[in-house]
């Protein structure tokens, strides 16, 4: 797929020519997400880690919860992955660009132009999602699903490339443990919202005890805790294909033992 594109309302053009009217496979936007957000963490840290050395994690960490955003307004407005991939993979190219660029003092001394830390990612989102009316239809709970189990595993690897950016003699090879991270806990995580996601209150619930999860994590633990979260979220399935059902105080007693 290549476009070459100048204004919003071409964007827009090419978009609408693009959107398709059968379901989204869920299983597979899931499995793609997963296998891009790594993918685009891993190369925003080799292009820009240390650019004209000035440690750029913030940055980095940035350009992957944009690299979400992204993907899920265009999956929702167009319900074509090939298409979201490729303009959420262009987002991110656009970013890293901007970015570098404004990095090179003699450009920037030439615009006479200081950009904010917030402008590549508005840069990145006027060429990808910027003509996208904002007033799209509700998803449905299925997308919501495929959304929040998505947004979780983002915070997770957001948390491991932040815990392990900031320590010292670090090979770069550690990121090759993102793959890991998404095999052990990819499947558990949709399969388990799979049966509660109509339950708000545990989903909200669950949600958030797996976010604070990791808070105090460090390099020591974070894969004891990686594999300690599995066997959680295990019991808890456990507990619904026996009782058919599970309480908050239940999915709250999982997770007291860190």
């Amino acid at each position: 797929m290549d476009i070459s594109i100048e204004k919003n309302s071409d964007l827009l053009e090419f978009i609408n020519s693009e959107v398709y009217t059968t379901d989204i496979d869920i299983n597979k936007a899931y499995l793609y997400f997963n296998t891009c957000c790594c993918k685009t963490l891993i190369e925003l840290d080799k292009k820009l880690k240390n650019l004209n050395d000035k440690p750029k994690r913030q940055e980095i960490i940035m350009g992957t919860q944009m690299f979400f955003h992204v993907f899920f307004v265009l999956l929702s407005y167009t319900n074509n992955l090939k298409l979201t991939i490729f303009l959420a993979e262009r987002a991110i190219l656009l970013y890293t660009e901007f970015i570098i660029m404004s990095n090179d003092k003699q450009v920037m001394k030439d615009v006479c132009y200081q950009p904010s830390i917030t402008d590549p990612i508005l840069f990145a989102y006027k060429k990808t999602i910027g003509p996208i009316p904002a007033n799209m239809d509700e998803n449905t709970q299925e997308f919501n699903l495929l959304k929040s189990s998505s947004l979780l595993l983002r915070e997770i690897y957001v948390k491991y490339y932040d815990i392990f950016e900031n320590e010292e003699n670090i090979s770069d090879s550690h990121l090759d443990n993102l793959d890991n991270i998404e095999s052990t806990l990819s499947t558990i995580i949709i399969e388990l919202f799979s049966e509660i996601y109509s339950m708000e209150n545990l989903n909200i619930l669950l949600s958030k005890q797996i976010f604070l999860f990791f808070d105090d994590s460090n390099t020591d633990d974070f894969f004891d805790k990686v594999e300690k979260l599995k066997s959680n979220l295990i019991k808890i399935q456990e507990n619904i294909e026996t009782y058919d059902s599970v309480s908050e105080s239940f999915i709250e007693e999982v997770f007291k033992t860190k």
